[in-house]
């Protein structure tokens, strides 16, 4: 049963780079967006984990404080659960929220976690430059991770 992948876009648009990831998608070619399941979301939240379904994996795209503004960062949930080097801007760190999932659904949450460094968070603040000349390259890494899961998908057909 393909249903494409879900991808979770977090981020608030009217707040600079936060909303990169909204960004990031549009740039998707429609092919890719056909065969993905984009969500917005704002602040990823458990319940958006905990309804995947139990070897369902998903890809989150977020902003990332704590690396250089446009450097894009690419990491297994498993792995991003040790990473102390990026972070995001949520009350709830989402490597926390993906652990905290796996513990409520009692399995792990699989999938990928792809960033952006980001720099401008201001309500009203626009993208800043190494951001923007970046969403090229994360719709890119996007697109490639849709690829990916619409290959393995065929392969178990």
């Amino acid at each position: 049963m393909a249903r494409g992948l879900k991808v979770f876009l977090c981020g608030e648009p009217l707040r600079g780079d936060d909303g990169l990831a909204l960004r990031a998608a549009a740039l998707l070619p429609e092919p890719a967006r056909r065969r993905a399941r984009l969500e917005e979301v704002g602040q990823l939240d458990l319940l958006d984990l905990t309804a995947l379904g139990p070897d369902e994996p998903c890809l989150i795209v977020d902003a990332v404080a704590g690396i250089a503004p446009g450097e894009l960062y690419a990491a297994t949930l498993d792995t991003l659960r040790e990473d102390v080097r990026a972070r995001s801007s949520h009350r709830l760190p989402v490597a926390q929220t993906v652990a905290l999932a796996g513990l409520l659904r009692d399995a792990p949450v699989r999938g990928r976690f792809l960033g952006l460094g980001a720099e401008r968070f201001d309500l009203g603040a626009e993208l800043s430059p190494p951001v923007c000349r970046a969403l090229p390259a994360l719709a890119a890494a996007i697109g490639e991770e849709i690829d990916r899961h619409a290959a393995l998908e065929t392969d178990r057909c």
